[in-house]
């Protein structure tokens, strides 16, 4: 009988150390579950505050593009005789499609600036790259072709501009080539 009972006792025992040992290790699962759950809930808060598209980092974006647009518009209007601006890309789904309305007079907003007439991408392009020129610290300003999809009075009006813009040294040095006066 004492022998019987003993096996039944170390049968137990094994049953008791592996349950026990189980646990320890479902409770040590569940531990790692819930500090993981902690960890993920802080890096999902960091990736949409640091996220380019929402949150502090998309604010300044969002700014920054808006104030480019704006200092791109001052530089049209120098040159376009009629109203022509350049509105901030739009956000879809919380995400910048990096597409630029374009006011065209009264007309209802082209839907990117690629969608433009020649003239207009022209000199869409052109105060674009001189405002990154200028946001960057100046350059040199080379400019090839220009004002050939512009008319007389916009040629006109582009070449004072860039012509002020050397008087004025606001752009050290200018390369143009160019089949007009």
């Amino acid at each position: 009988r004492i022998s019987i009972l003993t096996e039944e006792k170390e049968d137990n025992l094994r049953s008791i150390i592996t349950s026990r040992s189980l646990s320890a290790v479902v409770e040590s699962i569940h531990d790692e579950v819930l500090r993981l759950r902690k960890r993920m809930t802080i890096v999902e808060t960091w990736m949409d505050k640091l996220c380019p598209n929402k949150g502090f980092i998309g604010k300044l974006l969002t700014d920054f593009i808006k104030t480019f647009c704006g200092n791109a518009n001052a530089m049209i209007q120098e040159v376009w005789n009629t109203p022509l601006y350049v509105k901030p890309c739009n956000k879809a789904n919380g995400d910048l499609t990096y597409k630029f309305p374009v006011v065209v007079g009264d007309s209802k907003p082209v839907p990117d600036m690629s969608d433009c007439s020649l003239g207009q991408t022209g000199i869409i392009d052109f105060a674009m790259r001189l405002t990154a020129l200028i946001y960057h610290g100046y350059f040199p300003l080379i400019m090839d072709e220009v004002g050939t999809n512009l008319d007389e009075v916009k040629r006109t009006r582009f070449f004072n501009f860039v012509r002020e813009l050397a008087q004025k040294k606001d752009a050290r040095q200018i390369f143009c080539v160019s089949h007009y006066l």
